[in-house]
């Protein structure tokens, strides 16, 4: 049964939840020829990169693995970047330095 968006209804856990109109099914969406969404041929944009951008990663300094990734330009920014971050693992701010990603 549909319900307007605007009324609210209650769900099994007794919260009161929006309720939305059913989705299409998956197989019944149609999505354009080539794969994944994207346009192909001479109209195709590139992904275009900074010339002479790198990524890096930031490796958290307490230990627990988590890193962030960035962008980072050699010839504009020769020093290695050094960030007060938020690591979820330890629940604080750490330093993050900056290592080589290994691919």
């Amino acid at each position: 049964m549909w319900v307007a968006p605007h009324t609210p209804r209650r769900t099994h856990a007794g919260r009161c939840a929006v309720a939305r109109r059913p989705r299409a099914h998956p197989a019944r969406v149609t999505r354009p020829a080539g794969g994944e969404g994207a346009p192909r041929g001479p109209r195709a944009m590139a992904k275009t990169t900074r010339a002479g951008a790198i990524l890096v990663k930031l490796v958290s300094t307490a230990a627990t693995g988590f890193f962030y990734v960035k962008r980072r330009n050699p010839k504009k920014n020769p020093v290695k970047l050094e960030f007060m971050k938020y690591d979820p693992r330890v629940r604080r701010h750490v330093l993050f330095t900056e290592q080589k990603i290994n691919k």
